[in-house]
């Protein structure tokens, strides 16, 4: 994580592109460190009109619960992290996608999808998607609450062994304007 925070301001700043900035970080990651190392990242950029450009590195896909249609969309994204793999920029191609209000992004880590309960059971990825549908009428402060809250309730008091990490951004409209 160190590494990418002084990796990306220039990889942003020289790339026009969500994908074009992943593959610059892979090519400095892997041309500039010995270690073998791994990072999943998702990289957006939103617009004045709310059209979204995005890609991924890594395994866990970004997920849009759109209100309108009242269902879960998930954002295909590459499955190769930065610095697993070779200087290839077909592993990071990019998405475009446009939210309306009301609409939530939620990215989690693989801390969330990989959590086991006593028996070894994972979470995983549909369960944790079930939970996004499961609390889709919650209000934006309740919201990553009880996604957090369900895997707390599925883990039982085993421990976590991984980071977790869920981020949840709504668009809501500005009642000012």
């Amino acid at each position: 994580t160190a590494m990418l925070n002084v990796l990306f301001p220039p990889a942003v700043k020289n790339c026009d592109s969500p994908g074009k900035i992943l593959q610059e970080l892979n090519y400095n990651v892997l041309s500039n460190f010995k270690t073998r190392c791994s990072v999943d990242c998702f990289v957006a950029v939103l617009d004045d009109n709310y059209n979204i450009s995005y890609s991924g590195a890594g395994g866990i896909k970004p997920v849009i619960l759109r209100r309108s249609a009242g269902n879960a969309e998930i954002l295909e994204t590459g499955n190769m992290a930065i610095g697993s793999d070779e200087n290839n920029i077909s592993l990071f191609k990019d998405g475009n996608t446009c939210l309306e209000y009301g609409d939530r992004l939620i990215l989690c880590t693989d801390g969330i999808t990989l959590t086991q309960n006593y028996d070894k059971e994972e979470y995983s990825f549909e369960r944790f998607l079930e939970s996004i549908k499961n609390n889709s009428d919650s209000v934006t402060e309740d919201f990553t609450p009880a996604l957090m809250d369900d895997l707390t309730n599925f883990k039982g008091g085993s421990e976590f062994t991984d980071d977790i990490t869920i981020i949840s951004v709504e668009l809501i409209q500005d009642e000012a304007a």
